[in-house]
């Protein structure tokens, strides 16, 4: 007569995994990834706006790369640039984005940018992603982002 073969619980499953993990870099752990997003509204009687992103105590951004994206009304154009503080400095330096016209989107044209660079900001700071325009007129909005990281400061 056969031996009843014996049931073996179902083992239980594993909990989920998180929507995000925390990243860094394995051969430098106080190197952490960062972006941000800005919306730069440009409303009539304005020729240029800057959407503001602060560098958290205690790190330095390493910024990699900048885009924006600006609408504006029919026959205007647009400026990118971003202004980072380093080292103290009372004002920020004005690095500036070359832009591409894309055309007419609806009744508004659209501009891009979009580059890598390798820039700087101090601890504390506020770094500046500006658009601008050549006229006051009518109601314009951009969109700037940047991304890089951060590294640990004494």
């Amino acid at each position: 007569m056969p031996k009843p073969m014996k049931k073996t619980p179902p083992k239980p499953k594993p909990p989920p995994k998180p929507a995000c993990t925390p990243v860094c870099e394995v051969n430098n752990p106080d190197k952490y990834p960062f972006q941000a997003s800005v919306q730069v509204s440009l409303p009539a009687g304005t020729e240029g706006q800057n959407g503001f992103v602060t560098v958290p105590a205690g790190k330095r951004l390493v910024i990699e790369y900048v885009s924006g994206q600006a609408f504006l009304p029919s026959g205007q154009k647009a400026l990118f640039s971003i202004i980072v503080s380093l080292q103290g400095q009372s004002t920020g330096t004005w690095h500036y984005l070359e832009s591409s016209t894309i055309g007419p989107f609806g009744s508004q044209d659209c501009f891009q940018c979009g580059r890598m660079v390798k820039l700087y900001a101090d601890a504390g700071t506020t770094v500046m992603l500006r658009t601008d325009r050549d006229s006051p007129t009518g109601a314009g909005l951009s969109r700037m982002t940047l991304s890089g990281h951060l590294i640990s400061v004494p």
